[in-house]
């Protein structure tokens, strides 16, 4: 009995994920959140070249684990462009980041995504996703962890 609780360990371990730290593309901790100013929520934020944003990219609210973990699954084949993952405390509590909420500082950090070899000949970024800080390319491909915001 004992060899078969053994045996069946690792499995469990692999369908919860390493260490408890939920699965998804990008994941990481959430530090700093401030209290009483609405659900602290996720979003993902498309960013035009000067750094404004697109407000025609849909957001997704995510609820963080309660010690500040995250997880998020990137869309598939979004629109080519600049992405920044947030965390937002969600005042009005409509699911959706809102200009003037509390959110996490800037930090350098964008995900950028390109269908098109091209503009990976020209960037340096390969087709899909790309974690790019401080204009620096870091990695190409998911999944990208360790991607901490603080507020």
């Amino acid at each position: 009995m004992r060899k078969l609780l053994l045996l069946g360990l690792p499995l469990v371990i692999a369908a919860c994920s390493t260490v408890g730290v939920p699965d998804g593309d990008v994941t990481g901790d959430i530090t700093g959140a401030p209290t009483n100013q609405g659900t602290i929520r996720l979003a993902l934020l498309g960013l035009t070249f000067g750094g404004a944003v697109n407000e025609s990219v849909e957001q997704f609210a995510v609820t963080p684990t309660d010690r500040g973990v995250y997880a998020l699954s990137l869309p598939a084949s979004p629109r080519d462009g600049g992405y920044e993952v947030i965390a937002y405390a969600d005042r009005d509590g409509n699911g959706s980041y809102d200009p003037g909420e509390t959110r996490t500082q800037s930090s350098g950090k964008v995900l950028a995504y390109t269908t098109s070899n091209f503009v990976g000949n020209v960037t340096g970024l390969s087709k899909g996703w790309n974690f790019v800080q401080d204009g620096r390319l870091v990695k190409s491909g998911t999944p990208f962890n360790n991607y901490d915001l603080s507020f």
